[in-house]
């Protein structure tokens, strides 16, 4: 989870921690990432939760291969006997099934959407879901699977997921499993917004929802998750025209700023 958010959050964090980053370049901690992760894959081609371990886990597998596959989309090497194993491994868990239970629906459309992003969409199986399982999709399952559906320009499909999506329910933050969490989900749900749609307003909303949450607690997957999709939103800013503001407190100027990295503080009021 440590290094997946700089595959995109690479130039904000030299900015924000520059002493951290003085004499490892971040791509190098993604590097160690990768490295790791190949003595944690089993003959399976999924994963375990550690090293040499032969206990399959069937979502922190998908979360390894998301790694993997947007680690080789920005330029990282990723050895085709590690990348190939875990894609065919995604391949053999997705099932069109009558009934899902809501943990394995899930992952499948969570798989969905990764095998998406690495040029192997499944369409049967997303169409499969779409038409007989809609009304059991979570709001972050719908998003992932309208990215999954975006990546292949069904515009159709994507507008019919997302139309009516606000926010993420509230659930039980769980330890093992699939992890699922509030701040996780929500998380994912922007990831698929700034795949789908970088300029919806519902983005800056999610954002500022996300940074409200922020604190100490958060468990390893709602910080991985939630830097990736900020680490994409920051990427996606950058790459837009020089832009500037002022930072209000109430109706007290704070700061100005530009589209250069800049740390504000203290805040007070």
């Amino acid at each position: 989870s440590s290094a997946f958010p700089l595959i995109y959050f690479a130039d904000l964090a030299k900015e924000l921690d520059p002493k951290l980053f003085a004499k490892s370049d971040p791509a190098s901690y993604v590097r160690a990432g990768i490295r790791r992760l190949a003595t944690m894959q089993l003959y399976s081609g999924g994963f375990g939760m550690w090293p040499g371990s032969d206990q399959l886990e069937i979502w922190p597998s998908i979360y390894a291969t998301h790694f993997l596959v947007e680690a080789r989309r920005g330029g990282h090497l990723v050895e085709n006997f590690l990348y190939d194993r875990a894609i065919e491994f995604l391949q053999s868990q997705i099932r069109a099934k009558q009934t899902y239970g809501s943990r394995e629906l899930q992952e499948t459309v969570y798989a969905l959407y990764v095998l998406a992003r690495a040029g192997k969409p499944d369409l049967g199986t997303m169409d499969f879901i779409r038409e007989r399982h809609f009304k059991a999709l979570t709001a972050e399952s719908r998003g992932l699977l309208a990215a999954a559906y975006a990546s292949v320009g069904n515009r159709n499909a994507v507008d019919q997921l997302i139309r009516e999506i606000q926010d993420v329910e509230n659930v039980a933050r769980e330890t093992g499993g699939s992890f699922n969490s509030t701040i996780r989900n929500r998380a994912l749900l922007l990831l698929s917004l700034l795949d789908i749609a970088p300029a919806d307003p519902r983005v800056p909303r999610l954002i500022d929802r996300l940074a409200r949450d922020a604190n100490f607690g958060w468990t390893t997957q709602e910080s991985g998750f939630v830097f990736v999709a900020v680490g994409q939103f920051f990427r996606q800013q950058a790459s837009k025209g020089p832009y500037s503001g002022t930072v209000f407190v109430g109706d007290k100027p704070l700061a100005t700023f530009t589209n250069k990295t800049i740390a504000v503080g203290p805040i007070g009021g």
